[in-house]
């Protein structure tokens, strides 16, 4: 599945999204699946069709907050738990953008122990990190 694309001004668009364009965390590969419409498509074709009003929303790998927004047009609310607290200030500019005032913002590890920090390391791009 493809999302629909159109490129504005210092921005991307998928799913009717316009993401901002900061090319420390749009790196040119996401900026390409971006603009090919493959960036999350397949995730964002089956929100419509699975998330209900009354749902709250895990979104575990939040990202750039892509797919949250999304989620926020159909759920109760979203929780976007993000391990890369580099993404957490992308994620609350482009939940800002849409108004989505429905979802809880987490910079966490989600795991088996407990511990005040866990570093986080990239590969490149924000959707190959590690810990």
């Amino acid at each position: 599945m493809q999302t629909r694309l159109k490129l504005s001004k210092n921005c991307l668009e998928a799913e009717g999204v316009l993401i901002p364009y900061d090319p420390a965390i749009i790196t040119p590969p996401i900026a390409h699946a971006i603009k090919s419409g493959y960036f999350e498509a397949e995730e964002a074709g089956h929100i419509p069709h699975i998330v209900q009003p009354e749902d709250i929303v895990l979104d575990i790998g939040a990202g750039i907050g892509f797919i949250s927004t999304l989620i926020s047009r159909h759920a109760r609310r979203v929780i976007s738990v993000v391990a890369n607290p580099a993404l957490l200030p992308f994620m609350e500019k482009l939940h800002g953008l849409y108004g989505v005032n429905i979802a809880i913002r987490l910079n966490t590890v989600l795991g088996k122990t407990t511990g005040d920090s866990a570093l986080v390391y990239e590969w490149g791009e924000f959707w190959m990190g590690c810990l």
